[in-house]
């Protein structure tokens, strides 16, 4: 029976956003500390003790694919292209193209060649 559980708190901790005009980041941690939980009718209790990493992205820019990074938008040139490897030398979201999430790889170069080829509408 886990009727009669306490409310629960939790910390947001080492909230930062940021943005490069193109991408907004916001990471944070979730804390739950100490949370005890008794489960009847034995009275055997567990602790949780959890942590939570936020990681959200979202693109506030206006291209017209996943390769088009830098102004002019709606056109792919090489400002992308520098774009896109300035972001990737120094692991940005915006190069971040493929799965896995927070990995860059050769995924992420073969996603951008595949929307910079594939051009925009």
């Amino acid at each position: 029976d886990t009727a009669q559980l306490e409310s629960a708190t939790a910390d947001l901790r080492d909230v930062v956003v940021t943005s490069n005009g193109e991408t907004v980041m916001l990471t944070a941690t979730v804390t739950l500390d100490r949370y005890t939980v008794g489960f009847m009718p034995k009275m055997i209790e567990t602790r949780i003790d959890a942590t939570l990493t936020i990681h959200a992205i979202a693109s506030i820019g206006a291209g017209c694919n996943a390769a088009d990074l830098a102004e002019p938008f709606g056109l792919l040139d090489l400002a992308d292209i520098t774009a896109f490897v300035a972001a990737f030398v120094n692991n940005e979201p915006p190069a971040d193209l493929a799965p896995p999430a927070g990995t860059f790889d050769l995924a992420d170069i073969t996603a951008f060649v595949s929307a910079f080829t594939a051009g925009c509408p």
